[in-house]
């Protein structure tokens, strides 16, 4: 009996060293909060600026719109400017 009282009142702390240890470890997004824009790389930034899409065009054109890089070959039929 004297054992499992043991054990159970020795799990939160054991828990608690796991959960020490998960937090210690390297967050696949160090360093990210650095970019100019957090949540885009620079090859994402610039595809984007260049009207690649970056997998927006399917949404846009299953809701009956047309996709960014649509919308940059049309620019001049539908009146864009840049700015």
């Amino acid at each position: 009996m004297r054992k499992i009282i043991l054990i159970a009142a020795s799990l939160p702390f054991f828990a608690l060293i796991a959960i020490a240890q998960a937090g210690s470890a390297k967050s696949p997004y160090a360093g990210q909060e650095k970019r100019s824009i957090k949540s885009l790389s620079a090859p994402e930034i610039s595809d984007l600026l260049e009207g690649k899409g970056m997998g927006f065009a399917k949404a846009a054109e299953l809701n009956h719109y047309p996709g960014p890089v649509h919308v940059i070959d049309s620019a001049g039929a539908i009146g864009l400017a840049e700015g």
